[in-house]
């Protein structure tokens, strides 16, 4: 798996995080209703945009964000301007997404795809939906009663997913190859 730069993805306060993106990536990401972001492309069909979007329009007081195509350096920024981050994916392998939102302790909504039940392993705020707009509706209006995961970030650390972590690991096969 790829590491997350815990430098980069941080938590961040929600409000501080909004006003950044208003300044600098001219995106309104203030809401008196929950905002559950979807940051993902939403023409690849393996996303399952449709289906956050029904997922969505079960709750009576949520809007959704379909955010995609942005600089990488404010990604962090959006992950903490929303109240929750949904992955609807038909499919994955081990979601870049999911782990940074964990990372900035934001709650997050997923389909049972890839290694997600690994990553999140029963935290609370974590949850997994099955692919059905009744389940990712109901699974969002759960993870709407955490403001943040304090257990996120430091799941990321426990799995070593950490970008020094991970860098130590892709040395070690390089000097035992070295060494024959």
């Amino acid at each position: 798996p790829n590491g997350v730069d815990m430098e980069r993805f941080r938590p961040m306060d929600k409000n501080d995080a909004q006003s950044y993106l208003v300044k600098h990536d001219s995106s309104d990401l203030t809401s008196n209703r929950p905002i559950i972001l979807f940051m993902a492309n939403p023409n690849r069909t393996s996303k399952n945009v449709e289906l956050a979007k029904a997922s969505v329009e079960l709750l009576e007081d949520a809007e959704l964000k379909i955010i995609h195509g942005v600089d990488p350096e404010r990604v962090p920024y959006y992950l903490n301007a929303v109240d929750v981050v949904l992955l609807t994916s038909r499919w994955e392998g081990s979601p870049n997404i999911v782990k940074e939102a964990m990372a900035c302790n934001r709650p997050v909504v997923s389909t049972n795809v890839g290694d997600i039940q690994w990553l999140i392993g029963g935290l609370q705020g974590y949850y997994i939906a099955k692919p059905t707009r009744e389940d990712v509706a109901d699974k969002i209006q759960r993870a709407l009663g955490f403001k943040e995961s304090a257990e996120g970030r430091q799941r990321i650390l426990k799995l070593g997913l950490d970008d020094d972590s991970i860098t130590g690991q892709i040395s070690k096969i390089y000097e035992d190859v070295a060494r024959g």
